[in-house]
């Protein structure tokens, strides 16, 4: 496993081992990409832009403008998009390349080696720390042009299909980066599916020291 030398923390496929903490701490110079992934790492779950930019704003009495930090996040292949305006890392549990929902669920579904239906692609998402709305969700299935409904609840991808490769060849990853995401989702689906089944097989359908998550809500990193 590959650590960071500033903060110890597992990185991802896109990042460099030389974090912003790091050549913070040793004096070099910070760009406002490099600000915002510090905010990041010095963070224990993904961030609001707002957040970033105040972050930013605290620790370096500089306030990037939200266009530009948008435009700077989005770019950025180490950052993960973890919903509408949230931004966090790999050590977060998110996934490098998908910058929207469809492109999120197209990647868990090609990971899968199983069909998923609503229900546990949503929970599976959400444990990971994923933030969106189930109709958002559903319409993403609906009209990805990869994703197969197997029946009237069930979804899947092929994974030689045309359009999948494109799909996998776009998200700007290298093959061992593709492969690294790939295996880490999978297990990320198991343990989902089977934490699920163990919430529903309760008599409340969670345990008793579960949270239960609405439309919305964040898991906070390290929770499970």
């Amino acid at each position: 496993m590959t650590v960071c030398i500033g903060c110890q923390a597992e990185i991802g496929p896109s990042e460099s081992a030389h974090c912003p903490t790091s050549r913070r701490a040793n004096g070099e110079y910070l760009s406002q990409r490099d600000m915002a992934v510090f905010a990041l790492e010095a963070s224990p779950a993904p961030l609001s832009i707002y957040d970033i930019q105040r972050s930013i704003q605290r620790e370096f009495q500089f306030t990037p403008r939200r266009n530009s930090l948008c435009a700077t996040l989005a770019s950025d292949a180490c950052c993960c998009w973890a919903g509408r305006g949230l931004y966090g890392l790999w050590r977060h549990g998110l996934l490098p390349g998908p910058r929207k929902l469809a492109d999120l669920a197209q990647l868990i579904l090609l990971s899968s080696q199983a069909s998923l239906n609503l229900d546990e692609l949503a929970f599976t998402l959400r444990r990971l720390g994923y933030r969106f709305q189930l109709s958002s969700l559903y319409r993403a299935l609906m009209t990805s042009p990869i994703i197969e409904r197997e029946d009237s609840e069930r979804y899947r991808v092929e994974r030689d299909s045309v359009d999948a490769i494109e799909f996998r060849d776009g998200l700007g990853l290298s093959p061992d980066a593709y492969q690294m995401v790939v295996d880490r989702t999978l297990g990320n689906i198991r343990n989902s599916l089977q934490e699920r089944l163990n919430r529903l097989a309760s008599s409340r359908g969670i345990a008793d020291d579960d949270p239960i998550f609405q439309d919305g809500d964040i898991p906070l990193s390290g929770m499970y």
